[in-house]
C-alpha cells in the first residue's frame, strides 16, 4: 500500500495537531513554524545512492562493520541501489505517525522488538517514493532488534548518517554492539 493510501485509510488529517507520542516529535512539531501538513509528511525527499556509499556509511557508524555475526556486524542487503531520504526529521515523524496508527502491544515471545523493527522497515518500503534504507538490527549480543535508519541529512560529507530507532516506544536510541546482523 502506498504511503498516500495508508495515511488516508488511517484518516490522517490534511492538517495535523500535534498527535505524537515521543517528547522528541514533540519537541520537532513545537519548532516547526508552519503547519504540518499532509503533503509535507507525503513529500519525502530522497537521494540514490549505491552500495559503495551504504557501506562507508555504516563503516563510520558501527563498530566492527563488516565482520561475521560471531564476531562483528555482518550486513545483509542485496539490493545495489538504495533509496535514501535526505532529512532525518522527515524520517523520525513517519516513524513516530506509523507507531501511533500501529496500536500494537508489545506481548513477549508473539508481537516483540524485532516485530516491532520489520513493521516499521516494511512501513518506509511501502512509501511512495519508496525507501529502503531502513533496516533492522539483530543485535546477538543483548538479544534485541531495532530499526538502523540511514539518511544523506549532510551530502557535502561523502557519506551518510545513521541512526539507531527503537520501534517499541518511537525513540531514537544510543544502541552500540560489537556483535549482530543488519538486514537492510
Amino acid at each position: 500500500m502506498l504511503r498516500r493510501n495508508y495515511l488516508s485509510s488511517i484518516g490522517v488529517a490534511t492538517t495535523m495537531s500535534s498527535p505524537f507520542l515521543s517528547s522528541e516529535s514533540a519537541e520537532i512539531f513545537e519548532q516547526t513554524e508552519s503547519e504540518i501538513t499532509l503533503d509535507k509528511i507525503l513529500s519525502v525527499e530522497t537521494v540514490t545512492r549505491d552500495i559503495a556509499w551504504i557501506k562507508q556509511t555504516l563503516d563510520n557508524a558501527l563498530p566492527r562493520y563488516w565482520e561475521q555475526p560471531s564476531d562483528g556486524i555482518y550486513h545483509i542487503g542485496p539490493d545495489t541501489e538504495y533509496r535514501i531520504p535526505t532529512s532525518y526529521r522527515t524520517v523520525k515523524l513517519y516513524a513516530n505517525l506509523f507507531h501511533q496508527q500501529l496500536s500494537q502491544v508489545y506481548e513477549h515471545n508473539r508481537y516483540d522488538c524485532d516485530n516491532f523493527a520489520f513493521d516499521l522497515r516494511d512501513s518506509f518500503t511501502r512509501m511512495n517514493p519508496f525507501i529502503n534504507s531502513v533496516g533492522v538490527m539483530i543485535d546477538t549480543e543483548n538479544s534485541h532488534a531495532y530499526n538502523v535508519m540511514l539518511v544523506d541529512d549532510e551530502p557535502k560529507q561523502g557519506y551518510g548518517n545513521t541512526y539507531m530507532w527503537e520501534p517499541q516506544s518511537a525513540t531514537e536510541a544510543e544502541y552500540q554492539t560489537d556483535r549482530g546482523v543488519l538486514i537492510l
